[in-house]
């Protein structure tokens, strides 16, 4: 489902780069649920971007479903820009994007096809213990009729209601790790 190999993403700083991703290898299977866990700044945000194709990266190979992103036809990504109004915009960057129009990216890339891979950041991070289980029973749901989702969290209970957790430090991933599931 997703294969990525020594992934690396920097941003300019002035006069100085900021590498935010070192040479990610990153893998899920069809139907896995997967949390990315990591401290402030350790590339969480930046990969699940990346996967979501919000952002580039500099380097790195990233499949998804059998097909190399880069080659991905932009002629069917223009067709669903223009569906949602905003093929004007086509070649701006997603930091150029208000938060409006980035949903509307969102939606026009929903339309490109039946997703396979579902993007979380954060899906119960402003939210009491009761809804962030409701939220997390929905998502184990959708895992077991064979949807893929990876999901950033903080949250170590919510972490363990996946299949496995990754975590990232300094933009690298220093644990990966297979867990029982928590049902909620």
């Amino acid at each position: 489902m997703l294969d990525i190999k020594n992934l690396n993403k920097s941003y300019q700083m002035g006069d100085s780069s900021l590498h935010v991703l070192k040479g990610i290898d990153l893998y899920a299977k069809s139907g896995e649920m997967v949390a990315i866990m990591g401290s402030s700044g350790s590339g969480k945000s930046t990969l699940l971007n990346i996967i979501g194709i919000l952002d580039e990266a500099d380097s790195g190979e990233y499949i998804l479903d059998g097909v190399e992103i880069k080659d991905l036809n932009e002629q069917k990504a223009m067709f669903h820009l223009e569906k949602v109004g905003l093929k004007d915009w086509a070649k701006h960057l997603p930091n150029e994007l208000s938060g409006g129009q980035k949903q509307r990216v969102a939606i026009a890339r929903a339309l490109a096809s039946e997703p396979k891979l579902l993007l979380a950041d954060e899906p119960t991070g402003a939210l009491d213990t009761a809804t962030s289980h409701e939220i997390m029973q929905f998502l184990q749901q959708l895992n077991d009729e064979g949807k893929t989702i990876l999901l950033v969290t903080h949250e170590e209970d919510i972490a363990k209601m996946c299949k496995r957790i990754v975590r990232l430090r300094d933009g690298v991933i220093i644990e990966d790790n297979i867990i029982k599931q928590v049902r909620v």
